[in-house]
């Protein structure tokens, strides 16, 4: 067993009704760090994709913007996924899935979070 730590990208979209027209905007997300322990690295993204999209779907219930606009959690991907190097920690942590930090952050637009969940370089603002 092993520990790997996981930045999985969380997007905040505005319902919108289909035939609305939508402007490409700052795209609201979340990176959450989360350490993982599994077999190996595919067992790793598994599971981080499965906190990710769980995660979204939870929250999302009756969630609204800082507009007041009905929105949702988007899971977008796992921006990076790497080993962690520490015998002692893979012997305390008892759980699969821990958060262990969440930044808020923004983007220019959706072209650009796409690239960010794909672990491209772009430009992000800290929110928080």
């Amino acid at each position: 067993m092993s520990l790997f730590s996981a930045s999985v990208i969380i997007w905040m979209r505005v319902k919108r009704a289909p035939d609305e027209e939508t402007a490409d905007g700052p795209c609201h997300f979340w990176e959450r760090v989360v350490l993982i322990r599994a077999d190996d690295p595919d067992s790793a993204l598994q599971k981080a994709t499965e906190f990710g999209t769980g995660e979204a779907a939870t929250n999302s219930v009756d969630l609204t913007d800082e507009q007041g606009n009905p929105s949702e959690l988007v899971f977008m991907g796992v921006r990076k996924l790497r080993e962690v190097q520490s015998d002692t920690l893979v012997s305390e942590v008892r759980t699969d899935v821990a958060e262990i930090s969440a930044s808020e952050m923004e983007v220019a637009n959706s072209d650009d979070l796409i690239k960010l969940a794909r672990g491209d370089a772009v430009m992000v603002q800290y929110v928080d």
